[in-house]
Parts: structure tokens; sequence; C-alpha cells
């Protein structure tokens, strides 16, 4: 039971690591969109690709945070949806 929070802690931390770099990237590559002339944390264009794969890497770890979840109630799909209703 404490291994699984463990993991559940660890995931939610590198989920808002994640997020954080997501708008760092934002901030960076996507300044426009804001109405700036130029962006606030200037980064080499080379690593913009590296920025496109995280919200991808965030949706999979929310998925797994999902799936520890439910396994964690025991594959009990009602029971899941009453306590993570908001996951």
């Amino acid at each position: 039971m404490q291994m699984v929070q463990k993991l559940l802690i660890v995931n939610d931390i590198a989920i808002f690591a994640l997020l954080i770099l997501f708008v760092i990237g934002f901030l960076s590559y996507d300044y426009d969109l804001f109405g700036m002339s130029e962006s606030i944390i200037p980064l080499p264009k080379e690593y913009k690709i590296y920025f496109e794969f995280i919200p991808w890497l965030v949706f999979l770890l929310l998925s797994i945070d999902l799936l520890i979840k439910y396994l964690y109630v025991g594959k009990d799909l009602r029971y899941f949806l009453k306590k993570y209703w908001l996951d």
C-alpha cells in the first residue's frame, strides 16, 4: 500500500515538472499567441522538437496514474468513479 502511494507521488511530481517545462516551451516558442513581439525565455530553435513531445508524455503519465488508481481499488469501476471522479 505504501509502495503504491509513493509511486503515485513520484508520478505526480513528474507530471508537475513536465507541465513546468511545457509552460517554459510555450512561452519560448509560441509567444505570438500572447501578443508579444519576442520571447520571454529565449531558447534555441533546435530544442523545439523536444517540447513537442511533452504533452504526449504528460498524457501518458496521467493515463498511468489512472491505471494505477484503478488497480489499487481492486478493479471496481463504481468505487473507482466514486473515489477518483475528479481524476
